[in-house]
């Protein structure tokens, strides 16, 4: 009997160890579902982060796609302020020049005119005075 409490003994002990045994064959398919679950929580992440910069990117590039055309277009309007102004000054120097040209030409008429007008007086102020002599001396013949 005491062969049979030793192998009842051993038997036990025997269970005890299926037991245990059994216990961490169940906690090694844990372990590996639970790798298996992070894993694909990592990966899921992984897709959400490259989602989300993605969307993020795709949005940045058109906000800069909007800023450079807003660029664009206003450096159209600048430059095409400033062909205007160039126009203008233009428009403005050749009405300046022209003004110019109108103001030596009265000048040169005034001052012909002048002249004239001078030449005129001299004359008639010697004629004037050629008449004035004559009357003197008409006045003294008795």
């Amino acid at each position: 009997s005491k062969a049979g409490t030793v192998a009842g003994a051993a038997q036990e002990e025997l269970e005890e160890y299926k037991r245990e045994l059994s216990a961490l064959k169940n906690q090694d398919h844990t372990v590996k579902r639970l790798q298996q679950q992070l894993r694909e929580a990592e990966e899921q992440r992984e897709a959400l982060v490259a989602a989300e910069v993605g969307k993020q990117l795709q949005a940045s590039t058109a906000a800069d796609a909007q800023a450079e055309a807003r660029w664009a277009e206003r450096e159209a309007e600048l430059l095409a302020s400033e062909a205007a102004a160039h126009a203008e000054l233009r428009t403005l120097s050749k009405a300046h020049d022209e003004a110019q040209e109108r103001l030596f030409r009265t000048k040169e008429e005034f001052e012909t005119r002048h002249l004239a007008n001078t030449q005129q007086i001299s004359l008639l102020s010697e004629e004037l005075q050629q008449t004035a002599d004559e009357l003197t001396r008409l006045k003294q013949v008795p």
